[in-house]
């Protein structure tokens, strides 16, 4: 770009970020916020929640610093993306405690956990077996109905089959159909779930079951 004429601004370096991130060159992504910070070019929240994306957590809790360093306070979005990285790094845990630090916190400015947040915490303790955890939310979901989405159920449904609660997932799918939830077999992310952990006759005899 240089080369003919054309400077590079925050909108480039972030398709460029973007770009990195697909193609799971993350660390890539974060060499160019120094590169951009050498061009006087501050890096947007966007390109920091991009690559808090990434799945990296130790990346991701310095980068954290790096936005309030650049004057950005963390929205939901960037809450969100910690807390994916974290559980999609097995570290259940800490991004638990994350999760309850920005409920406490709200009276300071931090942003209200959304139903994205909720779904990525159950998806999380689903994946570890962390079964009464995954029940104890699902309880506060149901309580708002706001936080409660067809995805919610779908990680719901799969996290209980993951676990060999046939039962319990017959029960789910029952009540899904008696509130007007129609049930899918896709995921909130846009991954094809298949319920590759189950048959798809067992998929039928939970259609059975309901019908």
């Amino acid at each position: 770009m240089p080369e003919k004429g054309c400077l590079p601004n925050e909108f480039s370096f972030g398709i460029l970020v973007r770009g990195y991130y697909r193609f799971t060159l993350a660390n890539k992504g974060v060499e160019l916020l120094d590169e951009m910070k050498n061009s006087r070019i501050l890096p947007n929240r966007v390109v920091y929640n991009t690559l808090i994306s990434s799945g990296k957590t130790n990346d991701a809790e310095n980068l954290v610093e790096r936005m309030r360093e650049d004057g950005l306070f963390p929205d939901e979005v960037t809450f969100n993306a910690r807390i994916s990285a974290l559980c999609k790094a097995g570290q259940v845990l800490e991004a638990s405690r994350i999760f309850r630090d920005i409920q406490i916190d709200k009276a300071v400015g931090l942003p209200w956990p959304n139903v994205i947040t909720y779904n990525l915490m159950l998806e999380g303790f689903y994946k570890q077996g962390m079964l009464v955890e995954a029940k104890n939310l699902v309880e506060s979901m149901e309580k708002n109905c706001d936080l409660m989405n067809l995805e919610s159920y779908n990680i719901w449904l799969l996290g209980l089959l993951r676990n060999g609660k046939l039962v319990e997932a017959q029960l789910v799918l029952k009540d899904m159909v008696n509130k007007g939830v129609e049930p899918n077999i896709y995921s909130y992310n846009g991954d094809e779930f298949y319920y590759k952990e189950w048959s798809f006759s067992r998929y039928n005899n939970l259609q059975h079951f309901i019908t």
